[in-house]
């Protein structure tokens, strides 16, 4: 490995940044997105003064609503 020693050991190093890099970004976006979610899901839990929840209405708001997010959860078909 006498004269390809310096290109080897550069790869490797050039490789082991890459890793060490790669490895920060996911780290970083996955406490981006934890901070995110924990936001979210305290708004989520904050109660709500402009909407009233009791009435006739509410089961049947709620219905319509649960059943967008299961039309849009599903796949679309090819056809």
């Amino acid at each position: 490995m006498d004269k390809y020693a310096p290109f080897v050991w550069a790869a490797y190093g050039i490789s082991a940044a890459g890793l060490v890099g790669v490895t920060t970004l996911i780290v970083m976006e996955r406490a981006r997105l934890a901070a995110k979610l924990r936001r979210l899901e305290a708004k989520a839990d904050a109660p709500d003064a402009s909407a009233d929840s009791s009435g006739p209405d509410r089961n049947r708001t709620d219905a319509r609503v649960k059943s967008a997010r299961v039309k849009s959860a599903r796949p679309k078909s090819n056809r």
